[in-house]
This record gives C-alpha cells, sequence and structure tokens, in this order.
C-alpha cells in the first residue's frame, strides 16, 4: 500500500506541475518569483487544506511587557488533537500540553495536572495570556484558521503568505524551507504587546485520505495509453 506521505508528496508534485510552477526536479536553494501569485496562493490552500497531520519541532520565544521565556518545542497535530511538548535547556521546566475537542490538559514538570475545556481558557487562567491555540494550529502552516473569521492576507512574490492578519493577532512570516510544499521556518505571530517567535526546525507532514485519493486518481489520467 502507498505511505500516506510519499502519495501526500506525489500529490503537491502533480498540481504543482499542473500549474506550470514547478521547475526542475532538483529546487534551486532560493525561489523564483512565480507568474501568478495569486493562482499559486490558492494551490497552497488547497495542499495545505489536505494536512490533517502535522508534527513541528524547534524553538519557541514568547515575550510580553511584563516576562519573557524560550523553549524547545515539540507539536504533534492529528485532526483536533494534539500533543504540545515544551522544555527548556537540559530539559528543565519541562511542560506538555494535550488537547482534544472539549478538553485540554496541562502535564506540568512537578507532575501536577491542570484541565480546562479550552486551551484558551487554560493559558488564560495559568499565564494570563489568553493566546488563540486553535489559531496558531492553522498559522504556522501559513494559512488562515477558518473558524476564526475574516482574515487580511499579504502574499508574497512566490504565492506564499507574508503576512496574516486575523482575530486580532498578526503573523508575519520571515522564511520558508526548501522543500516542494514550502513550510514556514520562521515566523513572528504578535497582539497587544505578546509576541511569539517560532523556529520549526523540522516538519513532518500527512496526507488526508481524500488527498491520496486525489494523487492516485491524478497518477491514473497521466499514464499514457498504450
Amino acid at each position: 500500500m502507498t505511505s500516506p506521505i510519499v502519495s501526500f508528496r506525489g500529490f503537491v508534485a502533480a498540481l504543482l506541475l499542473a500549474l506550470g510552477v514547478a521547475g526542475c526536479t532538483s529546487a534551486p536553494p532560493k525561489p523564483t518569483s512565480v507568474g501568478n501569485p495569486q493562482q499559486t496562493w490558492l494551490a497552497r490552500q488547497q495542499l495545505l487544506e489536505e494536512v490533517d497531520e502535522w508534527s513541528a519541532v524547534g524553538r519557541i520565544a514568547i515575550s510580553s511587557r511584563a516576562e519573557s521565556w524560550s523553549a524547545s518545542i515539540r507539536w504533534q497535530q492529528k485532526g483536533d488533537s494534539y500533543q504540545i511538548d515544551l522544555s527548556g535547556p537540559f530539559g528543565q521546566g519541562a511542560a506538555r500540553i494535550v488537547g482534544r475537542a472539549g478538553l485540554v490538559e496541562l502535564h506540568a514538570a512537578d507532575g501536577t495536572v491542570r484541565r480546562a475545556r479550552s486551551a484558551e481558557g487554560l493559558l488564560q487562567r495559568e499565564i494570563g495570556w489568553r493566546v488563540p491555540l486553535s489559531g496558531f494550529r492553522y498559522w504556522v502552516l501559513g494559512r488562515s484558521a477558518p473558524e476564526l473569521g475574516p482574515a487580511n492576507e499579504r502574499i508574497d512574490a512566490y504565492g506564499r503568505l507574508e503576512e496574516l492578519e486575523q482575530a486580532g493577532w498578526t503573523t508575519r512570516y520571515e522564511s520558508y524551507d526548501d522543500a516542494t510544499l514550502a513550510m514556514p521556518n520562521r515566523l513572528v505571530v504578535s497582539s497587544n504587546g505578546v509576541e511569539a517567535k517560532l523556529i520549526v526546525k523540522r516538519w513532518t507532514l500527512h496526507a488526508s485520505p481524500r488527498a491520496t485519493a486525489l494523487n492516485q486518481s491524478g497518477a491514473k489520467s497521466a499514464t499514457p495509453d498504450g
């Protein structure tokens, strides 16, 4: 059976080739601008909507007017369920946030567990910041959050998000990686004196069944007769 990851990569390549925005098989270190950034952005959105499971590993730094901290981060998302592991140098101050629809748990380094109905409510109660974690799961991918209402999107010359404004928060995308489906690897999310800087060192993406089916269908239709 075809691996969902392999199938998704094939789906990405097939769609980009169909739109005429993919270059030669070995991608250059830096992308060149595309002829129609808006069309490329629409294609990116379609691809990102099919990512229902992913993980990101890197570092995060959060600061406000009163305090700041930084940590290593490993974020694993599968549908509406997620697990976020945070740790300081040498594992100090380790914490884990585990969530699904209707329940979020914060597992502290001292073994205590705190629960709430939403991540926003939990973080507001524990650290005094109302951070829209439900939006972050989409923003880190380079797309707007469908359940958070209207968004102002500014795209760059390569058909990727350069800046996003939604739900009172602004996300600036400072750089992307060089993968076929370029993913953000440096972004800044800010609102009302709170700023989160995220550096992603490694992305892992999994396709939804629909993306796999689309890829297999596309592969069949692309096969020459005879």
